[in-house]
């Protein structure tokens, strides 16, 4: 589920990920996953014509997660960009 706004060449956007937990199988890696809710976070802002600022939050709330059973555990991560367009 997600909700987006945009307005003037600035935007933000707020998306919902819920898993139901599932079994996993992949060579030695065998078991179940546990059911996670996700929350990410993205906005960009214009500073001027060619100028951007952007922000993406991957799990906003910090709930530590396996998205693969023997995969890496996932946290919080957060990426700023700055984006120049050239005409």
């Amino acid at each position: 589920m997600g909700l987006a706004y945009e307005c003037d060449g600035a935007g933000a956007s707020l998306d919902l990920r819920w898993v139901d937990d599932f079994r996993w199988s992949d060579g030695f890696f065998l078991g179940t996953v546990e059911s996670y809710t996700n929350v990410d976070v993205s906005a960009i802002y214009p500073v001027s014509d060619a100028v951007s600022l952007g922000l993406d939050i991957t799990n906003l709330l910090d709930s530590e997660h396996w998205e693969a059973f023997g995969g890496a555990l996932l946290g919080r991560r957060a990426l700023m960009s700055l984006r120049y367009d050239w005409r």
